[in-house]
């Protein structure tokens, strides 16, 4: 088991939700996605490796490395051979008299493993000459699962001892593995190994925006991770981002801009500004965008503002959403966004517990060099003249606003409900 090609795959993942074929063969990491479905957490569709329902109850996580615990501490095979070693250690200490010790460590660490330690001792009695386990000596237990230890990597065809080092942080003696195991709750209850949830072998593509608010399926929905934006000059060149603005087929994820079938080496700015107009975050960011312009438009009110909020050297930490000028925000765009992407009939995917403070502010800046968003004098995010005069062009017009204003609506309404509910302070604003 290669475990640094596994850390590469699961970044990957946490980021996009899927992988195609070319993009794993690019990095070497196909060997990596064959084991992931193996255990059951991806599913190898027509050119492309797609995350499953277990792999999503894995959210959130601290780090790659907590993730590679949690799936590989779920292998059938290493948690055989990590059982085998706590019976083992377990079975020692109650032989030289710590039973206290003993019903500590099952009491609190394995209760729901008793009954799979048990098995394992009789099958060492068995083995043994079927004498009972407190008539060996524990030098002769030691050995006796030693044995089965061997037996089961052999079995498995796989040196299970080479992967502790990795996933504990620790290689040893068995003490040392035990201590280890229960240090890092590599035994804690958990789901069966058998995917218990009903998963699509062929999941049903993503066709348009338009059609998912129409018919949702509760497809989930990533943050776009976007850390280069490399759009200059009206036209844009993927370059070695490809994998941040390609069309994914079963999630929303990157910027839907390159064809996985047909890339391109150039785009224009109405391809770019058509892919934003894709992702539900942020379309969900020009709807408010447009409602903002076409309530100033028709009225000569501004109804809505969206403020930007500033961090560390300038750069857009979050996005306060202001309505019907009472200077009070009905909330922070980075606090509401799960909610308004779920009243849309999506599922919000939050893969780390504490977020990328730079994301809002990469997309954000992607958007203005997309002339789609600009920062004017009041520091608010307004659409510019030649976006918004795009809205009204037949092919905008079909994808931005034809059949999408009630799904607008319901945003507002979200929005406008709790604005008339009392506002939380929250400091880090």
């Amino acid at each position: 088991m290669k475990f640094d090609n596994l850390k590469t795959i699961l970044e990957h993942l946490c980021y996009f939700g899927e992988i195609t074929h070319q993009e794993a063969k690019s990095q070497n990491i196909a060997s990596a996605a064959d084991v992931l479905v193996s255990l059951g957490y991806l599913i190898d569709t027509n050119g492309n490796w797609m995350i499953t329902d277990r792999f999503l109850l894995l959210f959130p996580i601290a780090d790659i490395t907590e993730l590679r615990r949690k799936i590989f501490f779920n292998h059938p095979g290493y948690r055989q051979y990590l059982t085998l070693i706590a019976a083992s250690e377990i079975t020692r200490r109650g032989i030289e008299g710590a039973m206290e010790q003993v019903e500590e460590y099952i009491i609190n660490h394995m209760p729901h493993i008793c009954a799979d330690i048990n098995k394992l001792i009789d099958r060492i009695e068995e083995n043994l000459g079927s004498k009972p386990v407190k008539s060996y000596s524990p030098g002769e237990l030691i050995s006796g699962f030693k044995h089965l230890i061997k037996e089961i990597q052999q079995n498995q065809e796989q040196d299970f001892e080479s992967w502790n080092k990795d996933l504990l942080g620790f290689s040893g003696t068995q003490e040392t593995i035990f201590q280890a195991i229960i240090a890092r709750n590599a035994l804690a209850g958990t789901d069966d190994p058998i995917i218990k949830t009903e998963q699509k072998i062929e999941p049903d593509y993503i066709i348009t925006l338009n059609r998912e608010l129409t018919f949702p399926t509760g497809r989930p929905v990533f943050f776009p991770y976007l850390n280069h934006t490399e759009i200059e000059n009206k036209t844009f060149n993927p370059c070695d981002n490809i994998s941040q603005w390609l069309t994914r087929k079963s999630v929303f994820s990157s910027i839907p801009l390159i064809s996985p079938d047909n890339p391109h080496n150039e785009y224009k700015i109405k391809d770019i500004q058509d892919a934003f107009c894709s992702h539900p975050v942020s379309w969900i960011l020009i709807q408010l965008g447009i409602f903002e312009f076409v309530q100033k438009t028709v009225s000569g009110i501004n109804r809505l503002r969206l403020i930007k909020q500033s961090g560390k050297q300038g750069k857009t930490k979050d996005i306060s959403i202001e309505l019907d000028l009472d200077k009070i925000p009905a909330g922070y765009f980075t606090n509401l966004l799960p909610e308004l992407i779920e009243i849309l009939g999506f599922r919000w995917v939050e893969p780390f517990k504490t977020t990328n403070e730079n994301r809002l502010h990469y997309l954000i800046s992607a958007m203005m060099k997309a002339d789609i968003f600009e920062l004017n004098e009041q520091l608010e995010f307004v659409l510019t003249e030649s976006f918004s005069a795009s809205l009204f062009e037949r092919p905008r017009f079909q994808l931005i606003n034809k059949g999408v204003k009630p799904f607008r609506e319901k945003l507002i309404e979200k929005l406008e409900a709790i604005n008339r509910e009392e506002p939380e302070y929250n400091e880090n604003h």
